[in-house]
């Protein structure tokens, strides 16, 4: 089964690479939560919002930010 960092829609990884050179620890968070995570259901409140405070991303839906599995 793929972790949700393996189901990463591409615009969203380039999206959080640009974010990286900023909040570099942030992305690292956000990172390490989904590669240990499987469904979206599973991701904590802190990364939703982690995710949403990211420019390009702040409407989207977390169920819209992944692959289908």
């Amino acid at each position: 089964m793929k972790t949700l960092m393996d189901r990463l829609k591409p615009e969203v990884k380039t999206l959080l690479e640009k974010e990286k050179e900023i909040y570099p620890h942030t992305v690292e968070d956000i990172y390490d939560h989904l590669k240990t995570t499987y469904y979206v259901m599973d991701v904590t409140y802190g990364t939703i919002i982690n995710l949403q405070g990211i420019d390009g991303l702040a409407d989207t839906s977390p169920f819209d930010m992944f692959l289908k599995s």
